[in-house]
């Protein structure tokens, strides 16, 4: 398994759980859209942009911590990094 396919994985049981916690019209619209990668103990999470980041941060960033390191073996620092537009370079 890739390391993006696991943190694309970890991420959805993460999401899963969140999902239980949040009501769903804020989840849709603040945490379905951020996708995931793992690197050297950290989850870092992109959003679409600089406004998604600071409304996770303020209003859902706890519940994220909390419920990563319910999931995770070891503990994992969350880094949020906005983008334009993630795509594929060949």
């Amino acid at each position: 398994m890739s390391v993006t396919t696991l943190a694309a994985s970890f991420w959805d049981d993460c999401l899963k759980q969140l999902k239980q916690q949040i009501p769903i019209q804020q989840f849709s619209t603040w945490l379905r859209p951020l996708q995931a990668e793992i690197a050297a103990n950290q989850l870092i999470l992109f959003a679409p942009n600089q406004f998604v980041v600071g409304h996770v941060n303020e209003h859902f960033l706890e519940q994220i911590v909390v419920t990563i390191a319910q999931l995770s073996e070891e503990p994992l620092e969350v880094w949020f990094v906005w983008v334009l537009k993630k795509h594929r370079l060949w």
